[in-house]
């Protein structure tokens, strides 16, 4: 990703020059504070990091994603309120971390369901079950990946949950494409579309939602 790099005298500041051109796979343009922030998350991890990701992962599943506060978590983990900001910088990012686990879960239910299945039709069936059954099951994990503004909001978006969001729509587009026979792109992303929204649309009306 880089094209260069110069360290200080007293190899304490550390300057990368990225490449142009980079772009994530929506084609959204990657930006410096997109590597900082992917830096700062998985270079400070130590053996709190899960533990901390796991309390907050429970904490949205008792009162919501919208009422997590780091304040609250970190007196529930009986650590300073300043531990939490030591492996994310902000809620903001602890939110992004915990969505990008939960579609990384999901994509991993999914697969295993539909690899007991033959027939392109079956697979598309089991997905879809798969994932209205995880919207059931933790409808605030749920809503925080679908839901909330981490991937569609004006601040900056967490490269790494991008990714993996990414990589589930793709494979849904793919499932999809199995059963629409030889279509062309635009068709196939216009199915996939209608196809999710219904489903989308449904497991919100089963949780509530509208």
């Amino acid at each position: 990703m880089c094209s260069g790099h110069d360290v200080s005298a007293d190899e304490l500041t550390w300057t990368f020059t990225l490449r142009d051109g980079l772009m994530f796979h929506d084609n959204a343009k990657v930006l410096a504070r997109d590597c900082v922030m992917s830096l700062r998350r998985w270079s400070s991890r130590d053996s709190f990091g899960q533990p901390l990701l796991a309390a907050a992962s429970k904490q949205i599943e008792q009162i919501g994603f919208e009422d997590l506060s780091l304040r609250d978590l970190a007196a529930s983990l009986k650590v300073s309120r300043a531990a939490p900001y030591r492996h994310f910088a902000d809620r903001r990012e602890l939110l992004a971390a915990i969505a990008a686990g939960g579609f990384k879960h999901l994509e991993s239910a999914a697969n295993a369901a539909m690899a007991r299945h033959a027939t392109p039709s079956a697979r598309l069936e089991s997905g879809a079950r798969t994932y209205l059954a995880f919207a059931a099951r933790r409808p605030h994990l749920f809503r925080l990946m679908f839901v909330s503004d981490l991937l569609t909001g004006p601040e900056p978006r967490d490269p790494a949950l991008i990714d993996v969001a990414n990589r589930f729509h793709g494979r849904f587009e793919a499932l999809v494409a199995e059963n629409c026979g030889r279509r062309d792109p635009s068709t196939i992303k216009a199915a996939a579309l209608t196809f999710w929204s219904i489903l989308h649309g449904f497991a919100l009306l089963r949780m509530g939602e509208r």
